[in-house]
C-alpha cells in the first residue's frame, strides 16, 4: 500500500495513518474487504448497468461503514482505505486491457484531491465522496489530462443544433467531469479536449462533450473574477441550460468554502480567496446560485461552437 500512496502523492503522515489502520484489521475484516473488493470490481455492464452499479456501490459502502464502526473509526476513513486498495489494482488492469497506464496514474490522483477535501472539511482523513469513485475502478471513466470523461448518450428530448450539425436523443456524447486539482488554464483545457478526442475517436470527427456543473450556472458571470480561468472556462461552452438551487441553498458551497451553506447568514463563511469573497458578497445580497449544462463540439484541434472562438 505504501507504494501506491506514494504514487498518489500522499504525505508521510497520511501514509502512516492508513498503514496503521490497515495493520489493525482483523482477519475477519480483511476477508470481508477482499470479498467486497471482488464484488465492487466485477459488476456486469449490461442494460441494467446504471441501476446495478448504484445498488452495488451503495451496498459495499454500507458494509464498509459497519466494519468501520466495529473498529471505532469513521466510515469515511474506511471508505478511503478501501479505495486505496482499488487504486493499487487499477494500473495493472489498465495494462491488462492495453490502455495507457499513465492515465490510470492520473485517475487515482483523484483520491488525493478528495482526501484533502475531507481533511479541510471534517478535520480527519478519509473521503466523504465514496460514491463518486465506482466508475474510476470499473474503467468506464477516464482521466485524460486535466479533466475526466465517460461515454454516454444524449438524453434530452430536444435536439442540439449548430449549423448543419445535429445531436438527437440517443446519439453518443462524452460526459465531462472536473477534478478539484487546482488551476485549469486554457492550455490545460485544450490539451485535455485533444486527449479526449484521441481516446474516443468519434466517427463523425466531432466530439460531443457535455458538462453539467455548478461552475456553469449563468449567474456565476457576476461572481467569477474578470479575466479568470473560471470565466474563460465558461466561455469554452455553448450553455444550453441554467437552473437555480432551491430554497436559497448553495448545495456546492463546500467546494468553495469547505463548509456547507443552507442560506441566510454568511458570517461563518471564510473569505480567504477572491472567489470566496465574491461568493459571500453575492450570497449576502440575496442572489441565487445553481448549476448549468453546456456542450463543446471539438474537432480534434479546436472548439467549433462557442462564441469566444467563432
Amino acid at each position: 500500500m505504501r507504494d501506491i500512496m506514494q504514487t498518489m502523492q500522499f504525505t508521510e503522515e497520511e501514509i502512516a495513518f492508513f498503514l496503521n489502520i490497515e495493520a489493525n484489521l482483523t482477519d475477519a475484516a480483511r476477508a470481508r474487504i477482499d470479498f467486497l473488493f471482488e464484488r465492487y470490481l466485477r459488476l456486469k455492464i449490461d442494460d441494467n448497468f446504471a441501476e446495478g452499479e448504484w445498488r452495488t456501490n451503495v451496498k459495499v459502502g454500507e458494509v464498509l461503514g459497519y466494519l468501520a464502526e466495529g473498529m471505532g473509526i469513521h466510515p469515511y476513513t474506511m471508505h478511503m482505505l478501501f479505495l486505496i486498495k482499488c487504486a493499487k489494482w487499477l494500473p495493472g488492469e489498465y495494462e491488462r486491457r492495453g490502455l495507457d497506464v499513465s492515465n490510470a496514474i492520473n485517475m487515482i490522483q483523484d483520491l488525493r484531491y478528495k482526501l484533502r477535501e475531507c481533511e479541510k472539511m471534517e478535520c480527519f482523513m478519509g473521503t466523504s465522496t465514496y460514491n463518486w469513485f465506482h466508475r474510476h475502478f470499473l474503467v468506464t471513466r477516464f482521466a485524460l489530462g486535466r479533466f475526466q470523461y465517460d461515454p454516454g448518450i444524449w438524453e434530452y428530448e430536444n435536439d442540439y443544433v449548430f449549423g448543419n450539425y445535429r445531436i438527437t436523443k440517443g446519439d453518443k456524447i462524452v460526459r465531462f467531469h472536473i477534478p478539484s486539482s487546482g488551476p485549469m488554464t486554457r492550455e490545460m483545457r485544450l490539451d485535455s479536449y485533444r486527449r479526449c478526442w484521441e481516446f474516443f475517436k468519434p466517427e463523425s470527427g466531432i466530439m460531443n462533450i457535455v458538462c453539467g456543473s455548478w461552475l456553469l450556472y449563468g449567474g456565476n458571470r457576476h461572481v467569477y473574477p474578470e479575466g479568470s480561468n473560471l470565466m474563460d472556462f465558461m466561455d469554452d461552452f455553448d450553455l444550453i441550460e441554467s437552473h437555480e438551487d432551491k430554497n436559497s441553498v448553495f448545495s456546492n458551497a463546500w467546494r468553495v468554502f469547505y463548509k456547507n451553506y443552507d442560506g441566510g447568514d454568511t458570517s461563518h463563511l471564510p473569505q480567504e480567496t477572491t472567489l470566496q469573497k465574491n461568493y459571500v458578497k453575492w450570497l449576502a445580497a440575496g442572489n441565487k446560485v445553481g448549476g448549468g449544462t453546456g456542450i463543446i463540439l471539438f474537432d480534434g484541434e479546436k472548439i467549433i461552437n462557442n462564441k469566444r472562438d467563432n
